[in-house]
């Protein structure tokens, strides 16, 4: 008897993990900048925050529901990046708006989430409904496809409860 190695999924994983946590890296120092210039550092922290959590909230959920690391796991991570942070920026914007111009901060998260909660749902909404389709592929190709449109939608929904609980909680 011999035991070989014949298909080993580490390195095109490890590759994938390199090129998500790049991109999140860039995409956080990217979002960092842009959000300090428009809203200070302090809001630039809270939105940037929301990408961690996020991912980690994201992966917890996936590993709850059995999901293991791996490439397709992490393209759709990969493509959820970058729509991560839309929706907390979104609302942090709103929120800072109304501080800037004398409301108290309780009242300024009330009336953001008020004037801007629907557009940003149906923001989200959109995107995850062009995901969607592609969970109900037929077929091997459809058992394949399913991870990449569930990651996404479940980090989206993830940044959509971080938008409207996290950052008002914390501007």
């Amino acid at each position: 008897v011999r035991v070989q190695l014949s298909d080993d999924q580490t390195v095109p994983t490890r590759s994938a993990i390199n090129v998500m946590q790049t991109n999140a890296l860039y995409g956080a120092v990217l979002v960092a900048l842009v959000s300090y210039v428009f809203v200070g550092w302090r809001v630039a922290l809270l939105i940037v925050l929301g990408i961690p959590f996020s991912m980690l909230a994201t992966f917890g959920v996936l590993n709850t529901l059995g999901f293991t690391v791996n490439v397709s796991v992490l393209l759709g991570v990969v493509i959820a990046l970058g729509m991560l942070v839309d929706d907390a920026v979104v609302m942090a914007e709103a929120i800072y708006y109304r501080v800037m111009r004398g409301e108290a901060v309780l009242r300024a998260s009330v009336n953001a989430l008020r004037e801007v909660g629907a557009p940003v749902i149906a923001s989200v909404a959109t995107t995850m409904a062009a995901f969607l389709p592609l969970m109900l592929l037929p077929g091997i190709v459809g058992k394949f496809m399913f991870v990449i449109p569930f990651v996404v939608t479940l980090a989206l929904a993830i940044s959509l409860i971080e938008a409207f609980w996290m950052v008002p909680v914390h501007l």
